[in-house]
């Protein structure tokens, strides 16, 4: 994948902050959502940043605020909750821990249906259920 494929896809990965200013953190994450079309956290971040929430109700209000894809990470790269454009939720498990970054892994198989580049929200959207299905086979596999 060239580099600006990837400059067009912008991508957000969340992850622990270094500085634990809960507030600080909650407000930069609220406004850069708006502008990335893929997000990606760990459940870890996740429940730190929104405690109490699940992971479909802050995958589902990303999708309001503007979100295409969402990919939320669990149990040590074990698995992955991923909301797509149409709203329709996968969820994929590993018997052991991915070696490389579960992002990474989905951005890399992205390129396979022709998802990233210019308009990456429309090139999103056009990624069908057995593609996705697809993706997440191929990073946990």
């Amino acid at each position: 994948m060239t580099a600006p494929a990837l400059a067009h896809a912008a991508i957000l990965d969340l992850r622990l902050p270094v500085l634990d200013d809960h507030s600080q953190e909650l407000v930069r994450v609220e406004r850069e959502i708006r502008l990335a079309p893929i997000v990606s956290a760990t459940d870890e971040y996740l429940a730190w940043l929104y405690p109490g929430v699940t992971l479909e109700q802050i995958a589902t209000e990303w999708h309001d605020a503007g979100v295409s894809c969402c990919i939320i990470t669990y149990d040590g790269a074990r698995g992955a909750y991923l909301m797509a454009p149409n709203r329709v939720a996968y969820r994929r498990t590993a018997h052991r821990a991915v070696n490389a970054s579960v992002t990474d892994g989905i951005v890399e198989a992205l390129g396979r249906p022709g998802a990233l580049g210019d308009d990456p929200v429309s090139r999103l959207s056009a990624v069908t259920s057995q593609e996705w299905l697809y993706i997440l086979h191929t990073v946990f596999t």
